[in-house]
This record gives structure tokens, C-alpha cells and sequence, in this order.
């Protein structure tokens, strides 16, 4: 079976397709899936491997290099949905892997780039700090239930290359900066990413960029009390090829309590000039609450309901 290319085949529709000529072959819990193509492939296959008839076998045969250093070993198959990247998936291990240098010399310069940038990644492992933390959580590091994870935002520039950006995830998996994905945010990013998702757009200014990022962490750090400061600021200058300015913002940095405190008040405002809700027979009417303990009936009884 064929599937196209890219991310699109990483789906239910693919995993169903899959599953019904199965099906329709009468595949038994003796029979093998072989995955010959990138991450999507052995992915999808191995999520497919591990749910049909409660798991079957399966080979992974990687022709991308991302996929021979990544995705083929480790187990990891998932399939994504609308809301995001491999959000349904298991952890379940080829019984194979073959792997040939061969398959490189078909791949594009972009690709072959991808490849050697997950490649970078694990250079990360060079940094003491970091060591140190896996080291200390080494027994449990690994394990697919482990509690132990870190995500990595990774930026740099390869020569004669663009610069890149990907957030990098516990499990390995990683996605790129890109028009479509054009911020990320590690953490609790469902406080801050509403901010971003509004007030983004592609052609703003660097200087813009910086105080939509600053917006985003203030209703953050408000909304979350795990989150607090500092903030580092760090900027690369396409084709340096060397480290960039690294800016530190304290709590108490005078443009950011400017600006906090400017979108606190424009909020308000902006919440002053909305129309009120239309709460009609709300505005004069009582509400009853029941509820029942024991053999007895408690009342709860409301008046001058004027706001939801």
C-alpha cells in the first residue's frame, strides 16, 4: 500500500485505510507489517502494528535520514489530529529495524539537512548541565511512563542554509518553525497562545514580535503562579554564524510594567465597549437550586440575578 507524502498521511484516514486491507487480507497475529519510507510511514505503520488484533509485528525499513536516527528506533508511532501533533499514539517497538546509507544519496539537500539538524539535537547531550540532569534521572529517563522530560526550543544556522527553529519534544519528536507554525512556547501555553494566535502576523516587525512574546508571558505569569521570571531574550543575526545579544527582563524591567500594565487598562476598556449580554426574563426573575440529602429537600434561593 502506497500513501502520499508528508505529514497528511499521518492520520486516522490513513490509520483506517491501512486497517481495513487488513482486514480484507485477513492479516492473523503472524503476519508482519514492513514500513519502507520516512517518519510518517513507520509511524503510522507501527501505530497500526500495535492496535490490530492487540499488536502484531512489524519492520521498520527508513529511507530519510530523520527517520534512521529518530523515528525507527524507540518505539514511538502515533498518528496527529487537528489539535495538534501525535496526540494518539503508543509506544511499541519494531521487531526489526534495517537500515541502509543507500536510501541518502535519494534524498533532497533540505531533507538530508533535516536529518543532520536531529543529528545536532543529541549534540545537546555535550552540555554539562543538561547531562547532569539525565544522569540523575537516568533509571527512569527512558520509560515511556517516566515523569522525567524536558522540551527543547533549538535555534541555529547551518551554513549555506536558513535559520531554523524547532521545539523539540520529550519523546523526541520535533516540529520546525514555519509560516504555519510560526511561534512556539514551551510550558503552559494555554494562557499565554490566545494572545499570540490574535495578535500575530507574519509581516509584523522584530520590535512588535518582542512585545507581542512579552504580552503572551504576562497573562501567562498572571494566570499561573508555577511561572515567574526572568525572561531571556536572545537574538541571532542571520548568517553571524555566532552567538547573538542575550537580554534579561526582571519583573520589575520598566518596559515590561508598561506595556503590562497598558494591556491591562486596553483590556478593560475594550471589555467597557462590548455590549452586555442580553440576560432578559435573568434580569427579574429568581433561581431555584435542589438539592437532595438524605430524605430532605435544601432551597437555595437567589435574588436580583442581573449577570450570568
Amino acid at each position: 500500500m502506497i500513501l502520499a507524502k508528508g505529514e497528511i498521511s499521518k492520520s486516522f484516514k490513513s490509520y483506517q485505510k491501512i486497517l481495513n486491507k487488513l482486514i480484507e487480507l485477513k492479516f492473523d497475529r503472524s503476519d508482519y507489517l514492513i514500513a519502507l519510507g520516512g517518519g510518517v510511514i513507520g509511524d503510522v505503520t507501527g501505530f497500526v502494528a500495535s492496535s490490530y488484533l492487540r499488536g502484531i509485528g512489524y519492520i521498520q525499513i527508513p529511507t530519510t535520514l530523520l527517520s534512521q536516527v529518530d523515528s525507527s528506533v524507540g518505539g514511538k508511532t502515533a498518528v496527529n489530529l487537528a489539535q495538534g501533533k501525535n496526540l494518539v499514539g503508543a509506544f511499541y517497538n519494531p521487531r526489526l529495524v534495517l537500515i541502509s546509507t543507500s536510501f541518502l544519496k535519494t534524498l533532497s539537500d533540505k531533507e538530508y539537512k533535516s536529518g543532520l539538524g536531529e543529528i545536532v539535537k543529541y549534540s545537546l547531550i555535550g552540555n554539562k548541565k543538561l547531562k547532569k540532569i539525565i544522569d540523575g534521572n537516568s533509571n527512569d529517563g527512558l520509560r515511556a511512563d517516566s515523569s522525567f522530560n524536558a522540551t527543547i526550543i533549538l535555534g541555529g544556522q547551518i551554513k549555506g542554509g536558513e535559520p531554523r527553529i524547532f521545539l523539540i519534544y520529550p519523546q523526541g519528536n520535533f516540529i520546525e518553525v514555519s509560516q504555519d507554525n510560526p511561534f512556539f512556547q514551551i510550558g503552559e501555553t494555554k494562557y499565554g497562545k490566545p494572545i499570540l494566535v490574535r495578535g500575530y502576523d507574519y509581516e509584523m516587525g522584530f520590535s512588535d514580535a518582542v512585545k507581542l512574546m512579552l504580552l503572551s508571558f504576562d497573562s501567562t505569569v498572571k494566570a499561573n503562579l508555577s511561572v515567574g521570571f526572568p525572561l531571556d531574550l536572545h537574538i541571532y543575526k542571520a548568517d553571524s554564524f555566532k552567538e547573538g545579544k542575550i537580554k534579561r527582563i526582571e519583573a520589575d524591567n520598566k518596559y515590561y510594567s508598561k506595556i503590562s500594565n497598558g494591556w491591562s487598562k486596553a483590556l478593560k476598556s475594550a471589555f467597557d465597549s462590548m455590549p452586555n449580554f442580553p440576560i432578559e426574563w435573568w434580569q427579574i426573575g429568581c433561581v431555584f437550586y435542589q438539592l437532595k440529602k438524605k430524605k430532605s429537600l435544601h432551597y437555595f434561593f437567589l435574588k436580583g440575578i442581573t449577570y450570568i
